[in-house]
């Protein structure tokens, strides 16, 4: 799940020839490689990429989150952009990606290293449409508890270099997308918004989404006039490379053999976790009530990531919500502790990247004067599960596979 090795387990290089999957570049008749790097994880990619091409590099982009973050490559310039929310050096990089890309010649070779966070740190945008109005749209799309999909067919709607408009700003150049997944079921054209993935951007979806959602009424003008008027098919440039370097999966496989190295029975559900995070913290705490008892303790671990409909006025992420939800559950029940957390290092719009939970964690609350479940309501995660001292807070990871959630019942053996 590390970003740096699962470049270089898709990134080889073998004296002049670098290999993608199964396609094979000549270093020497590829005289020209561009590079782009965006999202949580673009620093820890970029720097993997450079070790395995050191002087193969012509000119590169990395869009990033670390505002002290220095390269010493005069040919590679950093954005460092907003998350969740784009903002001015969002346009900025898109605009020099727009740029970059205008170059490229039909031998060369774009790299595009993608993970979370993309969506909002690189946007080229439609004609007419202003960073304030995207900034607002994007703003009520993410309180509207609609899931991840949705929220990025509206983005490709406005976008030119999302949902494959990259491929059309590289042509006739050959783009190949490395992708850290932090989209549930791994589809490639959600995720990042799907700059790299060949596809068809139905600006009529994005409207009626608006509409399901009752979003549409308060949309800018700008971007009512975007979406009524179906944008060019994309085509004509070759046919892209796109791989899933890690994902979900990788994140759940580690925990599981951690939990086995503390002598945990260890079970990995499934079925990923969708849906109200409050909804979800409820359903596994009422399973964790009906598993039996083992002697070495168990451990369930589950992945995927929540949403969260903001109605309240409180302050939380949805593994916080989650957690909270949980916690009321299984308030006063021993033996059970959970855990839920972002990858990333950043729950929401806090300082925690999640909590640690158990049946005493409702009583260290409600000691502290706050109730619990009023807290819930108003989307109050944060202040109820920092008053328990269960907030988990941690620095930026660096990459980002959705969340993990780990139920921990102990054995008769364990103390």
């Amino acid at each position: 799940a590390d970003p740096g090795p699962a470049v270089q387990r898709h990134l080889r290089r073998s004296g002049s020839q670098l290999a993608i999957q199964e396609r094979v570049f000549e270093l020497d008749s590829t005289p020209r490689i561009y590079l782009l790097a965006v999202g949580k994880a673009a620093v820890l990619m970029c720097e993997a990429t450079l070790e395995v091409l050191p002087d193969s590099i012509f000119k590169g982009i990395v869009v990033h989150q670390e505002p002290t973050y220095q390269l010493a490559r005069p040919d590679i310039q950093s954005f460092c952009a907003g998350h969740p929310l784009p903002d001015q050096s969002s346009l900025d990089a898109g605009l020099a990606v727009a740029s970059m890309l205008a170059e490229t010649e039909p031998s060369d070779l774009v790299l595009c290293l993608i993970s979370g966070g993309t969506s909002a740190m690189l946007e080229y945008a439609s004609p007419g449409i202003e960073l304030a109005e995207l900034i607002d749209l994007n703003q009520r799309l993410l309180k509207s508890g609609a899931p991840i999909g949705d929220i990025n067919t509206v983005r490709k709607a406005l976008s030119l270099i999302k949902g494959g408009g990259l491929l059309s700003l590289a042509a006739p150049a050959t783009v190949a997308g490395l992708i850290l997944s932090d989209v549930v079921g791994d589809r490639l054209p959600d995720i990042g918004s799907g700059l790299s993935v060949p596809q068809n951007v139905s600006r009529s979806e994005a409207r009626t989404l608006l509409e399901q959602l009752g979003l549409w009424e308060a949309t800018a003008p700008s971007i009512k006039r975007t979406l009524t008027l179906e944008p060019s098919l994309i085509g004509g440039y070759p046919d892209p490379i796109n791989v899933i370097i890690a994902s979900n999966r990788d994140l759940l496989l580690a925990a599981r053999e951690t939990a086995g190295e503390l002598g945990f029975s260890v079970d990995v559900d499934e079925e990923p976790l969708l849906g109200e995070a409050r909804a979800v913290g409820e359903q596994i705490a009422v399973r964790a009530l009906t598993y039996p008892t083992e002697v070495h303790g168990s451990a369930r671990i589950f992945g995927g990531e929540t949403t969260v409909t903001v109605i309240g006025v409180g302050l939380g992420g949805r593994n916080q919500e989650l957690a909270l939800a949980a916690a009321l559950v299984l308030d006063g029940q021993p033996g059970i502790t959970l855990m839920s957390l972002a990858s990333d290092g950043v729950d929401g719009p806090t300082d925690a990247a999640g909590a640690i939970i158990d049946g005493e964690t409702c009583a260290r609350i409600r000691a502290s004067g706050i109730d619990p479940r009023s807290a819930l309501s108003l989307n109050d995660s944060y202040h109820a599960l920092d008053a328990a001292g269960a907030l988990l807070r941690s620095e930026p990871s660096g990459t980002n596979l959705n969340d993990v959630v780990v139920l921990l019942e102990y054995g008769s053996g364990q103390v």
